[in-house]
């Protein structure tokens, strides 16, 4: 008998005979074959369970349990782990990790050491909302009245994956002005979640920090730049 797991009876008949019929017979589900799983892999976010659900079949197709010290389930690339696996008794075994980094995974399930069908899967994992704000390229020490380089904030989520959908608007201010002024452009929206600021500049002598800041975004504080005096202009007697 091949085909699905049941129960059967056989029927015996001839011509001018009375037909007979066997006892039942019951047909289980065969060996997990590698080639006859198969897997689903879904895209995840930082922060939240990622699900990946594996059906063991035999060489007829059968759903079959009892497999899961056989499976492996190995995940490498933005998240680098490897997961438990849980058989349902029904022939699906699921396999849970949390990713937070955010990025691609390279998903590989293999059953009794042989990768099973359609093995490795990728799973896109997603930042989760955006929550907080780091700066990336900081301001440096300079004279007073001289532009800085290029300052960036990224928007992150509580992670600190890059919110790449975020256009917030970002303003920069000094933290302790001092009689100190920040001008050149200290508000910008951000793109692709990086807000850059090209053209800052500080007119008086001192040490400052500068505070990021956004509308519901937790504040961070810049690194400790110096502003000197600049080169002697004229004198006045």
């Amino acid at each position: 008998i091949s085909g699905g797991v049941g129960n059967y009876s056989l029927v015996f008949s001839g011509s001018g005979l009375a037909p007979d019929t066997s006892s039942t017979i019951t047909v289980s589900a065969g060996v997990g074959h590698a080639d006859s799983t198969t897997v689903i892999v879904p895209d995840g976010t930082a922060g939240q369970v990622t699900t990946i659900t594996i059906t063991v079949r035999d060489a007829s197709g059968n759903p079959v349990t009892g497999w899961a010290d056989s499976l492996a389930v190995v995940i490498t690339g933005a998240n680098d782990t490897t997961v438990t696996v849980t058989d349902n008794n029904d022939g699906t075994y699921t396999a849970a990790y949390m990713p937070v980094g955010a990025g691609s995974d390279t998903v590989v399930v293999s059953l009794a050491g042989q990768p099973v069908s359609g093995s490795p899967d990728v799973s896109t994992v997603l930042p989760s909302g955006a929550a907080t704000l780091r700066f990336v390229s900081q301001p440096h020490d300079t004279v007073a009245g001289a532009v800085f380089t290029p300052v960036t904030v990224h928007i992150e989520d509580t992670h600190g994956n890059l919110v790449s959908t975020a256009s917030n608007a970002v303003t920069l201010t000094l933290t302790t002005p001092n009689g100190a002024t920040l001008s050149g452009g200290t508000s910008v929206n951000a793109e692709n979640g990086v807000a850059t600021f090209s053209s800052l500049f500080i007119d008086k002598v001192g040490t400052y920090t500068l505070t990021a800041t956004s509308a519901s975004l937790a504040e961070t504080e810049s690194d400790s730049i110096t502003i000197t005096a600049g080169a002697l202009a004229k004198v006045v007697i």
